[in-house]
């Protein structure tokens, strides 16, 4: 599942357009054959607001499954944002394979009617032998103003579990930064690199609070016998 925020520009000639708002239209992707062979695979896109909810349409559409075909003609307001989603489906029953990853390109045939806000995705990675017995401290702090940190055991910032480390994470990261005012706004998940060698936690930021701001650097000094190691990335 990809999901992308884009922003509606101002009135373009040739869009058809409603008293303070837009008419965007969004079609469902045919399935179409390729050199003869049976198609792979289907997609269906849908508009939809910060709750995930399906945003306004003529059509009067509350929800879309995989299987839908119907244009769905969406109102958006000038320079209202939305999220994209982009819903894939694997066709092709007797294989067992499944889709890993998509990567779409999408093209618009009327210029300057959106544009893409994107969000900030921010990783930061420890070795996983520092985990198996922390020991130290871990100090925080952002790019744009070192001199503001926070910080605190590495035994007490990893927890027992994930969700103590997400937990704690959030919090520093609530607590340094002028952008985020909850925990509830900050998605974060971690995973081990494909060498298995380090631990990867990725820092998800929500996209309609730093529309047109880059978000600094996460910055994580891990201070253990006198050495300390730099995380971020």
């Amino acid at each position: 599942m990809f999901q992308t925020l884009l922003r509606t520009h101002a009135a373009t000639r040739g869009v058809r357009s409603f008293p303070g708002s837009r008419h965007l239209r969004l079609e469902m992707l045919e399935r179409r054959d390729l050199l003869a062979a049976d198609p792979l695979l289907q997609f269906v896109l849908s508009a939809r607001d910060e709750n995930d909810a399906l945003i306004e349409n003529l059509q009067g559409v509350s929800e879309v499954s995989i299987n839908d075909t119907e244009s769905i003609d969406y109102r958006v307001k000038v320079g209202g944002e939305f999220n994209l989603r982009v819903a894939a489906q694997r066709l092709q029953g007797d294989s067992t394979f499944g889709i890993d990853q998509t990567i779409t390109d999408l093209l618009i045939d009327q210029k300057g009617v959106l544009v893409p806000v994107v969000g900030e995705v921010q990783r930061i990675s420890f070795p996983f032998e520092n985990l198996l017995a922390p020991s130290g401290q871990v100090t925080f702090y952002f790019d744009d103003n070192p001199l503001q940190t926070e910080t605190m055991l590495a035994e007490d910032f990893l927890g027992d579990t994930n969700s103590e480390l997400y937990s704690n994470l959030a919090n520093v990261i609530v607590s340094l930064s002028d952008q985020i005012d909850s925990v509830d706004q900050l998605e974060i998940n971690a995973s081990s690199s494909s060498a298995g060698d380090m631990v990867e936690i990725e820092i998800e930021y929500p996209n309609h609070l730093i529309v047109g701001s880059d978000v600094p650097q996460l910055n994580v000094e891990w201070i253990d016998s006198g050495e300390v190691i730099r995380n971020s990335f």
